[in-house]
Order: C-alpha cells, then structure tokens, then sequence
C-alpha cells in the first residue's frame, strides 16, 4: 500500500495526530509488545471462548489499542462499537475498555455462532455488518478482505 506522507506542519492539532497514530497502528504487521489491555483481552477471550490472538488482533485493528477512538462512522472505543451495537449489548460507556472490549468479545462470538464458527464470515460481519454480508450476491468489498488478511497477518505473530 502506497501512501504518501504529508508534512504536519510546525504545531499538529491532537486530532490529527490521534488519527495518525491510529492509522499506523491499525495498518502495521508489527503487533505490539504488550498494552495495558492484554489481562482484559485474555479475560475477554476465555470468558467467551475465543482465541486471545483473534481479539487482540481485532482490537489493534480496529483501533490501534486506543481506547478514545472513534471512527469516522461513529464506531467508538477498542473494539470500535457502533453506539446502537454498544447499547443492544448492555454498554453504557463505549469509551471504557472493560465494557467495550468484553461487549466486543460477546459480539464476536455470536457472529462466530451466527456463521458456524467460519472466522472470515465472522469477521466480515464485524466490519462491514451482519445483513451486509448476509444478503451479498457478490464478493467482499476490498476493505473488508484487507481487514480480514490484516486480522489473519496479526493472529500468525502475535505471542499468546
């Protein structure tokens, strides 16, 4: 992926910045060394019998271990909610990790359910949305492959 860099300028606003720094974590191979979420996502993964390394993967994804994202879709918080998401699933604060990533974990696995256990469905869901990819008649959207290769590229390094 090309992407060209643009000067910041002498003084960036801490939007901009965030949104960088976000958009080079989603986009980079490199998994993190550790974050202060890794405890949650292990708890979050075993408590709904999901692979740690998948969670993980989806949560540096989606945003960048930041727990004050938000995408310009309205998605919020580390596993980047959509409010009415967020609220089908008892969370009152998408912007507090504890509630956002195990209400993402729970999500996760009943798309998981939903699509018998196939991880690239699941995951298609989670991106591009559950009736989305259940009245396709044609092939994923770019975005959506390059986020399900980007989440498979992150569970084979990641160290769980």
């Amino acid at each position: 992926q090309g992407s060209t860099v643009q000067p910041l300028g002498q003084n960036p606003d801490p939007a901009t910045l965030d949104a960088l720094y976000r958009r080079l974590a989603r986009e980079s191979m490199t998994p993190a060394q550790s974050t202060p979420y890794d405890a949650l996502i292990s708890r979050a993964a075993q408590q709904n019998g999901l692979d740690p390394k998948l969670l993980r993967a989806v949560v540096q994804t989606e945003s960048g271990f930041n727990p004050k994202a938000v995408s310009q879709a309205g998605a919020q918080g580390l596993m980047q909610l959509m409010p009415e998401t967020a609220k089908e699933l008892g969370v009152t604060n998408s912007f507090n990790p504890e509630q956002n990533v195990m209400a993402g974990a729970r999500y996760l696995k009943q798309l998981l359910d939903r699509y018998q256990g196939n991880k690239s469905a699941a995951l298609a869901a989670y991106n591009w949305g559950m009736g989305n990819v259940d009245r396709r008649s044609e092939p994923l959207p770019q975005e959506t492959r390059n986020y399900i290769s980007r989440i498979n590229r992150l569970m084979s390094t990641h160290n769980a």
